[in-house]
């Protein structure tokens, strides 16, 4: 009943013109002829019904304005007016005056119209305005409607259009078929790519360049080509902010059926890889606290933990290279050694590592060794992913420092055998400056959170990757997590691959291998 209620409110409505006319007026100029030339004709158009603020779906609605029998007036007719399956019949509206020129009228009435009907309904009808502008008509009306106790007030809003016709022959397809950017447009050279529409799931999306800004997207002004006899809002042509999704709406040529389309501006990625084959190896060299100077080699553009073991006494043990370069040509190995442990200097244990840095041996805090990070160069965009390749075996016993002292760690039976893991971790953490003399900026090994280079505040991309024994070869990527990367802001980079995962904490099995074949940086901006 609510529904036939709301669809004979709005019939209520459009029988207000029979209440039209004013006699009080002064004469008004003869208008007859602008009538018949300008007024007189069908009308094709809508009706948009509001019910207590809750818009009502576009009904197609048909009226006929014919020359009224009073001077300076119209007559207007409702052919088989109708809501959904209810046919209300014809309405015959009479007399309605009108005043205006130049392709510019109007037409109200003084008066409320107001209806009780056998089924109990009841309305009080204000006609606000009623314009007719070069053959396009918009009536706006209030209505105080009563069904038994209930008050529901309705807005009722048509609007049509001279030689227009609403019928079963109208197509109620609802397509946006064509979104484009006109690059003649100037504002519309950020658009990188064409528009894709998805069609199933009412889509839009296209890709603008990585360096837009949020006032370039603001202005970008899209063709939009829709069904025959469709409309869409916003219209084509206009200026759209693609900062955030935009909704478009289609309306089809039938009047009724909508179909909304969410487009999306989409960032322009470009990739960008650097490769890391370990293909060329250089010479570098140490001189201990004690003892000579002695000669290793690296791969370019990495560093080691091959001072700490230049570090450790000869008479303690001959060590072996924490890095070195492996049986074949462009892999690295990085091992885990017993280093045997002495006079609290020398831990037991003693893991490999291979990263980009820098070495400042601090013997009162061994960690605080290793200076994690290169400068990251923000031109180069973010780094997003570390692919690489390679395989590891553990050692059998793993050594754990129960009581704290490195020097004096033993095999702990509860890991049972090869139970070590390796780990390689990547992270870009922010700098204020960057200090290459005394290494004042880096973040290092140490254990302290806000010291450490992957448990530091800050880090702002980080990822790593854990594993135990592998059999044979293997690849893997790591993800970095998203951010935004601040171009003004300084940043440091680094990736520590570490041949015991708890080396940190000197923890580890002795001869615990990792090798890398390769490792392979993307870039994105």
């Amino acid at each position: 009943m609510k529904k036939y209620f709301y669809l004979f409110v709005a019939f209520v409505a459009m029988i207000t013109f029979a209440a039209c006319s004013n006699e009080n007026e002064p004469k008004a100029p003869d208008l007859s002829d602008v009538i018949e030339k300008e007024i007189v004709g069908n009308y094709g158009g809508n009706l948009q019904i509001k019910v207590d603020g809750t818009e009502l779906p576009l009904v197609p609605q048909e009226i006929t304005i014919k020359k009224g029998g009073v001077e300076n007036s119209i007559s207007l007719s409702i052919v088989k007016f109708s809501f959904g399956p209810i046919e209300l019949g014809d309405i015959n509206l009479e007399n309605c005056p009108v005043s205006g020129k130049d392709g510019n009228y109007t037409f109200t009435s003084e008066e409320p119209f107001t209806l009780t009907t056998e089924e109990g309904f009841s309305a009080v009808v204000n006609l606000k305005s009623g314009t007719i502008v070069k053959e396009e008509i918009t009536l706006v009306l209030d209505i105080d409607a009563t069904i038994g106790e209930v008050k529901q007030k309705v807005e009722v809003t048509y609007t049509g259009k001279r030689g227009e016709s609403v019928g079963e022959d109208k197509s109620n397809e609802a397509k946006i078929t064509s979104f484009t950017f006109d690059k003649k447009e100037p504002a519309n050279k950020i658009v990188v790519s064409e528009p894709i529409i998805n069609e199933e799931k009412k889509t839009i999306t296209f890709k603008y360049a990585f360096d837009a800004t949020v006032e370039q997207l603001a202005v970008l002004v899209p063709t939009i080509v829709v069904s025959d006899g469709a409309t869409v809002n916003p219209a084509s042509g206009v200026v759209q902010d693609f900062s955030k999704p935009v909704e478009y709406t289609v309306t089809a040529e039938d009047g009724e059926t909508t179909v909304l389309y969410t487009v999306t501006a989409v960032k322009q990625v470009i990739e960008e890889k650097v490769i890391y084959d370990f293909t060329t190896w250089i010479d570098e060299s140490h001189k201990p606290m004690l003892g000579s100077e002695k000669k290793y080699k690296i791969p370019e553009g990495w560093k080691t933990s091959n001072p700490g073991i230049v570090e450790i006494p000869s008479m303690v043990v001959n060590a072996d290279w924490a890095v070195k370069e492996g049986v074949d040509a462009g892999i690295a190995l990085i091992q885990t050694q017993n280093t045997k442990g002495w006079a609290g200097l020398v831990p037991t244990i003693t893991a490999g590592s291979l990263f980009f840095g820098n070495w400042k041996t601090n013997a009162g805090n061994t960690l605080n060794s290793t200076k994690f990070g290169i400068q990251h160069d923000n031109a180069q965009g973010k780094p997003v992913q570390v692919k690489v390749r390679y395989k590891y075996e553990s050692g059998k016993d793993y050594y754990t420092c129960p009581d704290g002292s490195v020097d004096k760690g033993t095999i702990d039976t509860s890991r049972g055998e090869y139970a070590d893991k390796f780990s390689i971790k990547a992270s870009l953490y922010k700098t204020d400056e960057y200090d290459e003399t005394d290494f004042s900026d880096y973040l290092t090994g140490e254990r302290e959170e806000e010291l450490n280079f992957y448990t530091s505040s800050r880090v702002v991309s980080k990822g790593e990757l854990v594993e135990g024994s592998t059999n044979g070869w293997k690849e893997a990527t790591i993800e970095l997590n998203d951010f935004d990367l601040d171009v003004n802001q300084k940043y440091r980079f680094t990736i520590v691959c570490s041949s015991s995962y708890e080396g940190d904490r000197f923890y580890g099995a002795p001869d615990s291998k990792l090798w890398i074949d390769n490792i392979e940086i993307i870039y994105q901006k």
